[in-house]
């Protein structure tokens, strides 16, 4: 703990000498990184993980500190983004130098323990400033320091940089596998055979074989990736009647596509113009990673969806899931032209039980509340009227008595003795009614006891259940003070 807090106050030093021109600045700036950290911790505490990441990227964001990447990594670990989070407890340990053995000591026990479900991949390319991309998205240009961290399964890996390099592999890999690819130049044999696969799929074109030429174009695509397969592709779509398709490919060709002729720009945005005119477009969103997109049932993406979607108009459902989050539908009447922004509202399952579990608690609060109430009073009206009846009996039968032990004719006698019984009869009401009024207040007391507590029933965050892969701390020896492993509550 001292360790850290020193390596922490001596990053600030630091910082507050480098910006020693403007030390208003640097007090404000780091003053809100404290605060932003401290939302992220008790946010986390509070299993509230989305936020939390949110507040601990955004202190980040203000004063860059690799203690914070310890944080984020944990935070992904707890939402089950395990890749991520590998990643991130990869970079603590590559850039860490004042946290104390302990620390990196469980880290790296930590990452060995991801290591074990994950695989990954190390890009070792020849050539500077290359972009590497895995599965569709782009992770950084070579040379990349560090691994590529990715759930088991099936990959492909490309590189590419111009016309001068294109690389492309697809791998299988397991839980724990872990493996080193050496990119080649492959502007020869591999581009040779898409140029081969090229010219087929224009002559099958030419010939109406719209769905033969498809496969040939994407067949040389998957060799070579170029944006001028993709304008092939999205022309075959469209001649195949599917337009929703075509404007995807259309709009990726025009976004790449910086030395194309401006005949063939012209040629495609034209016909993109028209197609955004007789579709519907759907821009979707999610802070979640790896959502599975479908429309109609039919999967179109997975998040980040980076172009928005062409759809026909007309009435569609789009749905959106994801292991361990609640499945998300919604129907969609969308009309040609129409533009429409649709961010994923995607909750982990644990926390939507556990929402309402307080919901149903909050409900039976409130129900057993007003039965306790109402019982109570009941149970106050009946002991007064008991209370009147046992006044009223017993007096008036003292006094029937009295007259009763006084009568001297057979008249008086006939009357006390009526009376008396009529008195009787108040006082067994008034047991009766006693009766009751035990039962009711017992009902009322019953009520009060079992009701849930109002910290149980309250809709804000109290005693959190575990989201899915999450830990009850962040994986590592706790500090004292419970603050956070890497900041111990600062930096």
């Amino acid at each position: 703990m001292k360790k850290l807090t020193v390596g922490c106050l001596r990053a600030a030093l630091v910082l507050t000498l480098l910006l020693a021109g403007s030390p208003a600045r640097a007090d404000t700036g780091l003053d809100k990184a404290r605060g932003l950290f401290r939302e992220g911790t008790a946010l986390y505490k509070r299993g509230m993980y989305l936020d939390a990441l949110k507040k601990f990227r955004q202190a980040r964001a203000v004063y860059p500190s690799v203690k914070i990447d310890l944080n984020i990594g944990a935070t992904l670990r707890a939402l089950d983004r395990l890749p991520e989070a590998a990643a991130y407890y990869d970079k603590f340990l590559l850039q860490s130098r004042d946290a104390s053995p302990e620390v990196v000591g469980q880290v790296r026990k930590l990452l060995t323990e991801l290591r074990a479900k994950l695989a990954s991949v190390k890009i070792v390319c020849p050539v500077p400033g290359a972009t590497v991309v895995m599965d569709d998205r782009a992770v950084g240009q070579t040379p990349l320091d560090q691994r590529q961290y990715l759930l088991p399964g099936r990959h492909r890996v490309t590189v590419r940089k111009g016309d001068t390099l294109a690389f492309t592999q697809e791998l299988a890999l397991r839980a724990g596998e872990h493996v080193e690819v050496t990119t080649r130049q492959t502007g020869g044999q591999d581009k040779q055979r898409a140029r081969v696969l090229f010219l087929d799929a224009n002559q099958l074109f030419q010939k109406g074989l719209y769905l033969d030429a498809l496969k040939k174009y994407r067949r040389a695509r998957a060799l070579y990736p170029s944006y001028k397969i993709e304008v092939n592709i999205g022309t075959t779509l469209d001649a195949m009647g599917r337009r929703g398709e075509a404007a995807q490919y259309f709009e990726r060709f025009l976004l790449a596509a910086r030395d194309a002729s401006p005949e063939i720009r012209d040629a495609a945005k034209n016909r993109l113009r028209w197609l955004r005119k007789n579709l519907a477009r759907v821009t979707v969103s999610s802070v979640v990673p790896g959502v599975v997109v479908t429309v109609d049932a039919k999967q179109v993406g997975t998040t980040p969806v980076d172009l928005p979607l062409y759809i026909e108009p007309g009435v569609h459902e789009l749905g959106a899931t994801k292991p361990l989050y609640v499945a998300f539908t919604r129907q969609l009447k969308l009309k040609a032209g129409q533009q429409t922004n649709l961010p994923l509202p995607m909750q982990l399952a644990s926390e939507q039980r556990e929402y309402k579990e307080r919901v149903r608690r909050q409900a039976l609060r409130r129900s057993k509340g007003i039965w306790a109430y109402a019982t109570l009073g009941a149970g106050l009206a009946v002991a007064t009227a008991a209370g009147v009846l046992y006044g009223v009996g017993i007096s008036q039968g003292d006094a029937a008595h009295e007259r009763y032990m006084n009568a001297k004719r057979p008249e008086g006698l006939a009357d006390a003795s009526r009376d008396i019984n009529e008195a009787e009869r108040m006082v067994i009401s008034a047991h009766v009614l006693a009766g009751l009024t035990v039962a009711t207040l017992g009902v009322s007391v019953y009520q009060f006891i079992t009701r849930p507590s109002a910290e149980a029933a309250r809709l804000s965050p109290g005693r959190p259940g575990k989201a899915p892969g999450a830990r009850t701390s962040l994986g590592v020896v706790p500090l004292q003070g419970g603050g956070l492993l890497s900041l111990g509550g600062r930096f």
